[in-house]
């Protein structure tokens, strides 16, 4: 069981968790332990995205291309990868209108 501090007079206890309630523990984050892919997309796909390096270039092609993204305290968009990865088609399956064809002996 695991005590968490959330002021000077009151102690929680949470039974059910492993992990501190913060997105980092330690130097790895909570998402990468628990084997979920990154929520958002790194600098290196941001830059390959839309192929500037600067935060003003990438936020401006974004704008134009109706990308939603937040702007983090770094001053850097955030882009959601699942937004993404919808918007470039990934995920999405083809549907048949055929109906399925039923073969007797």
């Amino acid at each position: 069981m695991i005590s968490v501090r959330t002021s000077r007079i009151n102690t929680l206890k949470a039974p059910y968790s492993t992990h501190t309630p913060s997105f980092y523990c330690g130097k790895i984050p909570l998402c990468l332990m628990h084997g979920i892919k990154q929520v958002f997309l790194t600098s290196d796909e941001l830059k390959e995205l839309t192929g500037f390096e600067r935060a003003s270039a990438q936020m401006r092609w974004l704008r134009q291309h109706c990308f939603p993204f937040e702007v983090g305290g770094d001053n850097v968009p955030k882009v959601l990868r699942s937004y993404v990865v919808s918007r470039f088609g990934g995920g999405a399956r083809e549907v048949s209108n055929q109906r399925p064809r039923i073969r007797l002996p």
